[in-house]
């Protein structure tokens, strides 16, 4: 029996779940309708956990979606059906803020006017995509493997932190910028939403849970600015990962706890140890 989502008859649909990809898209469209953009969609969850039973390597393609009238590619991926223009299908997080900027996007809200502006957004969107996402999802697949590969992950977990200092010194240029791209402090625009997701993620990834202490203050402050953001907030539900794991009990002991219970939920009987770089030691 299908488990996904029935289609609406107009607007757009985002099949989602709240991975940092997940939530790329659904801040970015609180985003642009906090900031006046008319745009009609509703969020259809797709649960990743149900529909993606098998470890990494035996997982069956075809399998991701059980109703594979929704499947444009053989992956779970974050996917827009835009019912307005003709059922149209838009896979991967940075296709769809590319889509929604020239569709809906017009008056400029979360990109650039400014021809340099728009195309400097569009490096730093591609370097989250394939950066931030690639690395954080690529230790994420590690950490449930059945054998362990303590090379690879701490190599991984390298280039994250490496990442991390590539953003920490754009923030940090004229005594500090508020966004990434923009004329002086910048502006709030599909580059930044495009990264916080996985920044948000590092003491998943990184073992990190403190930017500032961690020698990326700029990137923390980045951090709390967007936090604070209304459409962030409503993008992100209260009872997503990261959220769940802020807890008195300290973030180390909450997020063992809770890739224990995610990984005996879904994976088995293999063990997982402690997060961060703790999780790949030989």
């Amino acid at each position: 029996m299908s488990t996904s989502p029935a289609p609406s008859s107009s607007g757009i649909d985002l099949y989602s779940f709240p991975t940092p990809n997940g939530l790329k898209a659904t801040i970015a469209f609180e985003e642009l309708k906090s900031l006046g953009v008319e745009l009609n969609y509703t969020l259809k969850t797709v649960d990743i956990t149900k529909e993606r039973p098998a470890p990494p390597g035996e997982r069956d393609p075809a399998a991701v979606f059980a109703d594979r009238r929704l499947t444009v590619r053989p992956i779970f991926v974050v996917q827009i059906v835009d019912h307005d223009r003709r059922g149209l299908k838009i896979w991967e997080s940075g296709a769809i803020y590319l889509y929604l900027a020239r569709h809906y996007d017009i008056g400029y809200a979360l990109h650039f006017e400014d021809e340099d502006e728009e195309d400097e957004m569009h490096s730093w969107l591609f370097l989250a995509n394939a950066g931030l996402a690639g690395k954080g999802g690529t230790i994420w697949e590690l950490s449930f493997l059945p054998t362990k590969q303590p090379a690879a992950a701490r190599a991984t977990i390298a280039e994250l932190k490496r990442l991390y200092g590539v953003y920490e010194s754009r923030l940090a240029e004229d005594g500090g910028r508020d966004y990434l791209v923009g004329v002086g402090k910048g502006k709030l625009s599909y580059a930044d939403l495009a990264a916080y997701p996985w920044f948000r993620a590092a003491p998943v990834n990184t073992g990190l849970t403190s930017f500032s202490a961690a020698g990326f203050p700029h990137v923390a402050a980045w951090m709390e600015r967007i936090e604070a953001r209304e459409g962030v907030k409503k993008g992100i539900p209260k009872g997503e990962y990261i959220n769940q794991l802020k807890s008195p009990e300290g973030w180390e002991e909450t997020l063992k706890k809770s890739l224990d219970s995610c990984h005996n939920r879904h994976r088995g009987s293999r063990k997982i140890t402690a997060p961060g770089e703790s999780r790949y030691s030989s």
